[in-house]
């Protein structure tokens, strides 16, 4: 008679569908990305630094948008999508705020991408605040990972330029060959790195990462699985296509309703209009910025699977959830033994 294990042997209980198809992955990416809160942050930060910008610069392109939106009230019209564009600043102060929201962005980015490695990889939920502790942590190695990066970029950059001053003419004919080799190798540098780059923010947010490992996990995985990365860029590409349109039509839906509801005098005067304004048309945008930020953490996930063989759940939990240090155990004496 067999027993239980030996009719068990070989069953199939449970398909892992995420094992047999890593690229299911992006499809929890995407539905992660669908997170209204984040969306409306973004969408306003955007819309605010736009706002300094433009005011620190002497306003006119407020202006301009105030009265152009008024003028556009046909429903679902097109031409409102040139009021988002923005002049580049023209003042000291306008280059500060400037780089100052870059800064900004690049710390919002960090706390996204930790999110959703926690979620990917768990089903913990890594709140705002506890977002926003390991970013401050770790922003540090992000401005390093970027540091690196640009200084890898600049070598054969300006090896090159330095070449490219000799005027001997027979050198000029030697160093022709080591000018080409260094202009490719500065372009190649540059497409790489602009490639990996999202990924080496996702191994600091799940790994911890200081910025030499971030940087080599990103070529590192680049490299060894271009194609996987083709393939699966090109997945989430489709995927944030589908939902840019999504927010594309819900905002040209509401900005072509506004001039119908209200008039131009009802806003006149108002400091915080042209900022309203632009946050409904940056909506779109807002949300991009959030899904490439999700669906480049779930890529890394699924190239560190593929080349390390890294389990889906591995991921560096914070300080505060490491268990504490086991006591000693203490051993007392039975004082029957001591008689003995």
């Amino acid at each position: 008679m067999k027993g239980i294990t030996d009719i068990d042997e070989g069953t199939i209980r449970k398909i892992d569908w995420q094992e047999l198809l890593p690229g299911t992955m992006l499809v929890r990416s995407f539905s992660l990305s669908l997170k209204i809160s984040l969306i409306v942050l973004f969408s306003l930060f955007l819309s605010g630094w736009m706002l300094l910008i433009n005011q620190a610069d002497g306003g006119s392109e407020n202006v301009r948008v105030f009265s152009r939106f008024f003028e556009l009230n046909q429903p679902f019209t097109t031409e409102l999508s040139d009021v988002f564009i923005v002049s580049p600043p023209t003042s000291l102060s306008g280059n500060l705020i400037a780089l100052f929201g870059f800064l900004i962005l690049l710390f919002l980015w960090l706390m996204v991408a930790r999110s959703t490695a926690v979620r990917l990889a768990s089903t913990q939920r890594s709140g705002f605040f506890e977002s926003f502790k390991f970013a401050r942590k770790k922003y540090c190695s992000l401005l390093g990972t970027i540091f690196l990066y640009s200084f890898l970029i600049a070598v054969p950059a300006l090896s090159w330029k330095l070449l490219s001053w000799i005027d001997v003419p027979c050198l000029q004919k030697i160093c022709l060959p080591i000018m080409i080799l260094l202009v490719f190798a500065s372009v190649f540098m540059g497409a790489a790195s602009f490639l990996s780059f999202p990924m080496s923010v996702a191994a600091i947010a799940a790994e911890k990462s200081d910025p030499f490992d971030a940087v080599s996990r990103g070529y590192s995985y680049l490299f060894q699985r271009p194609l996987h990365f083709i393939i699966y860029s090109t997945i989430a590409i489709l995927f944030g296509a589908i939902g840019f349109v999504i927010f594309s039509l819900l905002s040209s839906a509401v900005l072509s309703l506004l001039p119908l509801s209200f008039s131009k005098a009802d806003f006149a005067g108002h400091f915080w209009t042209p900022f309203w304004i632009r946050s409904l048309i940056v909506l779109p945008f807002g949300y991009l910025f959030v899904y490439f930020t999700v669906a480049s953490t779930a890529i890394y996930f699924i190239l560190r699977r593929s080349v390390d063989g890294t389990p889906w759940d591995n991921f560096k939990s914070d300080d505060s959830h490491k268990p504490s240090r086991k006591l000693r155990p203490i051993f007392y004496s039975d004082p029957e033994e001591k008689k003995e």
